[in-house]
């Protein structure tokens, strides 16, 4: 994977647009209306996060985004919470609002993150990097990385069928939690089942 720059928003803007468009997290958060529109703002909003946080990679085919960060490095600063409320009042459905915010808190309370873990805020792959080595390509990428900082990888995910996926490469369930509409499903990795997947050559 590479590092990518400010002048690829456009490319993971795209990318974000194909990879959640059935995501029901991110129906509930967005809605069904101006779904480009919206979801543009909030890839805006969080390129500009990753990159000032040196997290926003690209596949080498530049098919799929993985940004992923420090534990320590997920709290936004004053700032950064400014532009959250205001692209939240730009992108969020706001008739779900203040349920946004009880499971926003809900999920930070269950989330067990520490200082020195990896943790994973979007995975995503275009429809053009389905089902080929995009997806893959870019785990294998992400347990060298942590293999590399002798961390352990923390991640969510809203759809049953990828906590299947996370679990078959060695990341555990530690937490669920269940809204009205969708699950939650927290998973971590630990260094030492990184460590035990590495040979692993995905075909």
């Amino acid at each position: 994977m590479i590092l990518a720059k400010k002048e690829d928003k456009a490319l993971v803007q795209e990318i974000f647009k194909q990879a959640f468009v059935s995501n029901p997290h991110m129906r509930f958060l967005l809605g069904e209306k101006h779904w480009d529109r919206r979801i543009n703002l909030l890839a805006s909003y969080v390129v500009d996060i990753a990159l000032s946080r040196n997290g926003l990679y690209l596949s080498a085919d530049r098919q799929g985004v993985l940004i992923v960060f420090d534990g320590a490095q997920f709290e936004l600063n004053a700032k950064e919470k400014r532009k959250q409320l205001w692209m939240a009042l730009r992108c969020f459905e706001l008739r779900h609002i203040f349920q946004i915010m009880r499971i926003e808190k809900k999920v930070k309370s269950k989330r067990v993150l520490g200082a020195g873990d990896l943790y994973v805020w979007f995975y995503a792959v275009s429809d053009m990097g389905l089902g080929g080595k995009t997806a893959r390509g870019l785990l294998q990428d992400l347990f060298h990385l942590a293999n590399k900082q002798q961390a352990a990888i923390v991640a969510e995910t809203s759809i049953a069928r990828n906590r299947i996926i996370y679990e078959r490469y060695g990341f555990e369930t530690y937490e669920q939690m269940q809204t009205s509409t969708f699950p939650i499903f927290f998973m971590r990795k630990s260094l030492k089942a990184i460590i035990f997947k590495l040979p692993l050559r995905f075909s």
